[in-house]
């Protein structure tokens, strides 16, 4: 084949994929975004449902709104959703509702609207954000909970966009992660000094090793 009609043909479809893209962004045109006011772990998988919204959808394009105010926080921890926000950084490569970003007309909406607009029967525009509480009905049903794998590594790439603790994870062994319910509803309601006392926490080094 002649070199310059190979040249010619490898240029067209490097264009081709380019303006695929491009036309894949603009139709992107169903914007979301994910505001409530329970606790942290409600709104972090409200965010991150909305997320994989954007991933699964050919439509729905994910607009950050980051953590304002959060139930089950005691109110010495008035930080709190501020440092969550960097920690988790689930708004890391998506536009942001706030005073650094472009301005948006927020339409509060049902939850339903999603699948709605994933559908093409609800009527989007490019500077128009739905606010939903959360993204659940459209991603954990079928057919697109089968398809939530190829959403872990932009998920991971957000993550890990900001620092991390190192979790001191002993290669080639076990390592037990536990979650601590922190028992904060009601009267229950534990300060966060609580589950930080040092004879609180279980020392693993004393178990035997599996068999």
């Amino acid at each position: 084949m002649d070199k310059y009609l190979l040249k010619f043909i490898t240029i067209f479809n490097f264009w081709q994929t380019g303006v695929c893209f491009l036309n894949k962004i603009q139709q992107k045109e169903c914007l979301v975004t994910s505001r409530g006011l329970d606790g942290f772990g409600h709104q972090l998988e409200a965010k991150i449902s909305c997320v994989i919204a954007d991933i699964l959808s050919s439509r729905i394009r994910y607009i950050h709104s980051p953590f304002v105010s959060m139930a089950h926080v005691d109110l010495m921890d008035e930080d709190f959703p501020s440092m969550v926000e960097n920690f988790t950084n689930m708004g890391y490569g998506s536009n942001r509702i706030d005073e650094s970003g472009p301005q948006y007309t927020l339409n509060i909406t049902d939850s339903r609207w999603v699948k709605l607009a994933d559908s093409g029967t609800a009527i989007c525009s490019n500077n128009i954000v739905n606010v939903v509480d959360n993204c659940w009905e459209f991603i954990y049903f079928h057919p697109r909970v089968s398809r939530l794998d190829e959403s872990k590594h932009e998920i991971r790439r957000r993550y890990f966009s900001s620092p991390k603790p190192d979790p001191k994870f002993v290669p080639e062994r076990f390592n037990v992660v536990i979650h601590i319910r922190r028992g904060d509803a009601g009267p229950r309601r534990l300060p966060l000094g609580y589950i930080f006392r040092p004879h609180k926490f279980i020392d693993l080094t004393t178990f035997p090793s599996p068999r």
